[in-house]
């Protein structure tokens, strides 16, 4: 999904953002991961997601 979102950049996730994506529950569906990964990507600077960035 981060290839999609951001085909351009070398993005991952920290083990701590994947264990917040992991244990949130989804009420939506694959959209609304989509739109986090986004949003995240975005917000992130280098090529690292943090939970932080999920805001």
């Amino acid at each position: 999904m981060l290839q999609r979102v951001a085909p351009e950049r070398d993005l991952a996730l920290s083990p701590a953002a994947l264990a917040q994506l992991m244990n949130y529950d989804f009420p939506g569906n694959i959209r609304e991961l989509r739109n986090i990964i986004e949003r995240a990507s975005l917000l992130a600077d280098g090529q690292l997601i943090e939970p932080e960035h999920r805001h």
